[in-house]
């Protein structure tokens, strides 16, 4: 006898797929937040690196209190309950960050800007990011994908520098 059952299967659709490139400009990444100015390169290369396709943020301020960088229009605003946001990049520390201890940053997603869980970064090191954020509970609305450097004694500083690239973005929805 075969074993046939009526279970049904839930499998993630692709909804939105975004990906940036740095290459010749900051590709609708802004300032967020920002006391003074954060100047932008492009196709930059971090230290001791191999290649370009980063975006330097460069700090000219002592921040005292949350900042970081966002892009509008990223995401689509028809969320529904049950969709996940894949939320990935490449990032650098560089200059002055409060101290020579691991950086947190945290992201959030949305006009209600749901926020997903805070990740340490050691300075002066590449790494690589990811996060996973999405509910069955709520619906989040709105476009803006962003980053920030959120916790008290780890705001950047006056030169303190970042190299971003790769940051790439899927919302699924489990169907």
């Amino acid at each position: 006898m075969l074993g046939l059952s009526n279970a049904s299967y839930k499998v993630p659709r692709l909804k939105l797929h975004y990906e940036s490139d740095f290459t010749s400009d900051n590709d609708g990444w802004g300032a967020a937040s920002v006391q003074g100015t954060l100047t932008q390169t492009f196709d930059e290369d971090i230290p001791g690196g191999s290649g370009g396709g980063w975006m330097k943020n460069v700090y000219d301020t002592n921040q005292t209190s949350t900042s970081g960088i966002l892009r509008n229009n990223t995401l689509s605003s028809s969320y529904k309950p049950g969709d996940h946001v894949f939320f990935s990049y490449d990032i650098y520390l560089d200059g002055d960050w409060d101290g020579s201890d691991d950086v947190t940053i945290n992201h959030l997603v949305g006009t209600g800007m749901v926020q997903a869980s805070d990740v340490e970064v050691t300075q002066d090191t590449e790494e690589n990011v990811y996060h996973v954020t999405g509910s069955s509970s709520f619906t989040f609305g709105g476009t803006i994908v962003r980053i920030n450097f959120a916790e008290d004694g780890d705001y950047p500083q006056d030169g303190a520098i970042y190299y971003i690239k790769n940051i790439d973005v899927k919302v699924y929805n489990i169907v």
